[in-house]
Parts: C-alpha cells; structure tokens; sequence
C-alpha cells in the first residue's frame, strides 16, 4: 500500500499542476547590452540577467453582462422612427402631399423621397 501510495501521490500532482498554471503564462523582462529592455515568452539569451513572472490571461467576457440601458428618444425623434418604419413596411402609405386635406396613395418615388427626408431628420435631430 505504501508503494503504491509513492507512485500515485506524485502522478496524481503531475495531472494536477499543469491545470493550476494553464491560465498563466510567463514573461521574461530582460534588458540587452545596447539597454533595450525586452519583455518576451522566450527565455532571455543565456547569461543575461532577468527577471521571470507569471501571467494570468484574462478571462473572457461574460456574456451575461449588463447592457447599457438605451438612451430615451426625444418627441421628435420618436416620430421620426415611426415614420421610417411606416414608409419602410410592405403598407400601402397614404398621405397630405398638395395641402388640401385629402390624403392620396405615395407612389413610389415619394414615397423614396419622405425615406431620404426623414433619414436627413434622423442624422440632424437625433444622431
């Protein structure tokens, strides 16, 4: 039982160890004979002087985070949003093109040229 013990304590700190430092990573700092200091992976040239640390690599973001929380629209810019989404949907839009308080069907071309005006409204007033 003792022999077995001797050559199972060993192998089991063998498997063990290299998942304590897998999230770490050495850095050399050594400086060359024209005083350029180095910071690398490597090993320094032998017989330079050096000093070693040990790295942890960050850990990745967590994707759970909080999201910043969206910045509220102004009146105007809301309504602008809404006519964008209106003029982009599959709708038939109808509006007041001549003043006369008729609403007509938007061909297709002005109904582009609302979509480029209210893109322009959105750039000014709400970027």
């Amino acid at each position: 039982m003792h022999k077995m013990m001797q050559i199972l304590v060993p192998l089991m700190l063998a498997v063990a160890m290299p998942s304590v430092h897998a999230g770490e990573q050495k850095v050399y700092k050594w400086t060359d004979n024209n005083g350029v200091t180095h910071y690398t992976q490597a090993p320094p040239p032998k017989g330079s002087t050096y000093e070693a640390t040990s790295m942890r690599e960050p850990r990745p973001a967590r994707n759970d985070a909080v999201a910043e929380p969206e910045v509220e629209l102004s009146p105007l810019c809301k309504k602008v949003r809404a006519n964008l989404d209106i003029l982009n949907s599959a709708k038939v839009v109808t509006m007041d093109t001549d003043g006369d308080g008729e609403s007509e069907t938007l061909s297709d071309e002005q109904r582009q040229t609302q979509v480029s005006l209210a893109e322009q409204q959105w750039e000014a007033y709400c970027e």
